[in-house]
């Protein structure tokens, strides 16, 4: 195919890689959803999850009491993880496995399986969450009982599970994320919101390199918007783990 003869898939399959940079018209969804067939013919699951109707202002009331441009960083990583457990049920071998059903239950009683971003931020900006205890930190006898409270008390446990889950699987999985301009405005929230937005995909990448380099999460993005962003911490990401969209006129026909 045109749109990768430079070997842009085979980068992105090095676990360095995870931040897409593109000049604008050029097309760039076309790399996330060639890697997202590719990807999905092997032991892999993959999904590109589009942004173009995220609601930016649904994040203002969920930041938390880090100093700006961090404030946004633990939503994200809790809609990023949503978005790997989302995978993670597509894989039949963990079905079994007692966190997995633990995991799918908090799912079912708080959202729903179809884990719509923009739902999501508005059930747990709007009322509290709950999560069975159960079998959890406290044992309750027979009886059912839950826990409740913000996003932010089940944090970790989410991140615990996930990543558990993810290094008992035989297969990997991969999450795109994807049309982040289309309702980006040019604010100091919505540059914060971006600015965590990277740093959690950073933080999250780091740990499941750390158990399973195959597993990661992409962030495609505009060349002129992380150009907006001017946080001192994205030089050293870009450095690291960037790949620049640049298209040319040559073909190579032995793409596949």
């Amino acid at each position: 195919y045109y749109y990768d003869w430079l070997g842009y898939y085979w980068k992105l399959l090095e676990p360095r890689y995870w931040l897409i940079l593109w000049r604008k018209w050029t097309w760039k969804s076309l790399l996330g959803w060639y890697f997202h067939a590719n990807l999905n013919k092997n032991e892999n699951f993959s999904q590109v999850i589009s942004y173009w109707d995220f609601r930016y202002d649904f994040l203002n009331s969920l930041s938390n009491w880090d100093i700006k441009p961090n404030q946004y960083i633990p939503i994200w990583k809790f809609l990023l993880l949503l978005h790997l457990w989302k995978e993670i049920l597509k894989d039949l071998s963990l079905e079994g496995d007692k966190d997995f059903i633990k995991l799918k239950k908090f799912i079912e009683e708080n959202f729903n399986l179809n884990l719509d971003q923009n739902r999501v931020l508005e059930i747990i900006s709007t009322k509290k969450l709950k999560w069975e205890m159960f079998g959890f930190w406290w044992e309750w006898g027979k009886e059912e009982k839950w826990a409740v409270g913000s996003f932010m008390d089940y944090a970790d446990k989410l991140k615990e599970i996930v990543v558990w889950l993810i290094e008992r699987s035989k297969n990997n999985f991969y999450i795109t994320i994807d049309e982040l301009d289309d309702r980006f405005r040019r604010n100091d929230e919505n540059k914060y919101i971006l600015i965590s937005l990277i740093k959690a995909t950073q933080s999250i990448n780091i740990l499941l390199y750390n158990t399973d380099w195959k597993s990661k999460i992409i962030v495609l993005l505009r060349t002129d918007i992380f150009s907006f962003l001017k946080d001192t911490d994205l030089q050293k990401i870009r450095d690291d783990n960037w790949i620049d969209i640049k298209w040319e006129s040559k073909i190579d026909t032995n793409s596949q």
